[in-house]
């Protein structure tokens, strides 16, 4: 995979980083949403260290990522659960139709 080298910022700090090309756009959104989160959290918790900042940022985002994989997870669950239950219904309709008709 070709690497490339770009520049993210957060917090107003500059950081240049090597990545696969393919993941440059989301390694540029994450930083997007790393300094959002950050603003947000230094808005609302004034008197905390830039760490401790950056930990509840960090723990809040993977919070939201965590949920997200278990609703994803659980609708993907869900989906196959019903293909099953259909694929059992197509199954039953086609062993009837196979049945040899008996004639009085």
């Amino acid at each position: 995979m070709d690497k490339v080298v770009i520049q993210i910022r957060v917090l107003d700090r500059q950081f240049t980083t090597k990545v696969d090309q393919e993941e440059a756009v989301y390694v540029q959104k994450a930083a997007q949403i790393i300094d959002q989160k950050l603003r947000e959290f230094q808005a609302q918790y004034r008197n905390q260290s830039e760490l401790d900042l950056a930990l509840g940022c960090c723990i809040e985002i993977l919070t939201d990522t965590l949920k997200e994989q278990d609703l994803q997870s659980r609708q993907v669950q869900s989906a196959l659960s019903e293909v099953a239950t259909l694929d059992r219904k197509l199954d039953q309709i086609l062993d009837t139709q196979d049945k040899p008709v008996r004639n009085p």
